[in-house]
This record gives C-alpha cells, sequence and structure tokens, in this order.
C-alpha cells in the first residue's frame, strides 16, 4: 500500500509542477526523497529495531485510517513490533514509544 500511495503522491505533485509552478517542482524533488516505501509491518519492524538518532527523546508512530487496509497477518505483524519496541523503552532499552492513530471504531 505504501508504494501505491508514494507513487500517486509523486503523480500528483508532478502533474502540478507541469502548470509551472517552481514550489511543486521542489516538493516534486522531496517526495522522491522523503518516500520510504514498503509494507507496514516490514517498515516498522525495520526502523523501531534500528537505534534512534542521536538525541532522540521520543519515538512517535502516527497512522490515519490504514488499519482497515491490512490483512490480519499484516495487522499481526505491526501490532508485534509496536508491542515489541514498547517493551524495549520500558526495559530502558530504546527511546519511549507513543502511538496516535485515527482510525474508525468498528
Amino acid at each position: 500500500m505504501a508504494v501505491t500511495l508514494a507513487g500517486r503522491l509523486r503523480t500528483q505533485i508532478g502533474e502540478c509542477a507541469r502548470l509551472g509552478s517552481p514550489l511543486y517542482a521542489e516538493l516534486l524533488a522531496r517526495a522522491a526523497e522523503d518516500v520510504d516505501a514498503g509494507g507496514v509491518a516490514d517498515w516498522l519492524e525495520r526502523v523501531l529495531a534500528s537505534p534512534p538518532p542521536p538525541g532522540t527523546q521520543l519515538t512517535v508512530v502516527w497512522h490515519s485510517v490504514v488499519w482497515q487496509y491490512l490483512g490480519q497477518q499484516e495487522r499481526e505483524r505491526t501490532e508485534a513490533a509496536l508491542a515489541a519496541a514498547a517493551e524495549r523503552a520500558r526495559r530502558g532499552r530504546g527511546t519511549p514509544l507513543a502511538c496516535l492513530a485515527l482510525e474508525s471504531r468498528r
């Protein structure tokens, strides 16, 4: 899903850039650099297991209306990655973890 969203973002910004605005050209360049595409669980497992950058006080994981698009296995792996990061933080082996979400209640 992340790959699709990243591709759509670059396409939309690219369409706006063709209108001649230098702002959109700059956004397109940034979007190409800043998007780290991959599956949710793969990405979280990799990022949360890595040491945070020096000086990091808090790790925040934020998502909005994504849970409903994940399969059961992806949700379970995502929850496990978050739980492992929280446990490392509780044991003093990682930064505190905050999980923020905007999801519908079902």
